[in-house]
């Protein structure tokens, strides 16, 4: 008579009390078996017997609302002179290029441009 492959591995689980007497019990009474499934048998029993790590961690939420202060506090970069130069000359071939080939021409443009720092020099 064959035994039902889930109702024994059922009994297994309920009855462990940690990951590591799980795996015992497996390997005393199926070896094949666990060797067959053991990265499934490792997911399971990680999900099942380890405590998940932000639930009800004080110090875990403290960090988080530091990191939500830090992200409130943090100042807009002001847009480069080639961010502006970009800004200003889009509009203008919007209408004749597409949007890659818009940006060649701007980057062309951009290199001979007394408003690029890179010329004035």
């Amino acid at each position: 008579m064959k035994v039902n492959k889930k109702t024994f591995l059922q009994e297994i689980i309920t009855s462990s009390k940690s990951k590591k007497e799980l795996i015992k019990k497996l390997s005393r009474e199926d070896p094949e078996y666990l060797i067959e499934n053991l990265k499934n048998i490792e997911y399971v029993a990680n999900i099942i017997y380890e405590t998940p790590k932000n639930v009800n961690n004080k110090e875990s939420e403290s960090e988080n609302d530091n990191n939500e202060e830090l992200l409130k506090k943090k100042t807009k970069k002001s847009p480069t002179p080639y961010n502006n130069f970009v800004k200003k000359e889009y509009p203008k071939l919007k209408d004749d290029y597409e949007h890659d080939q818009i940006l060649r021409v701007i980057g062309t443009r951009w290199k001979t441009s007394p408003k690029n720092p890179k010329n004035n020099s």
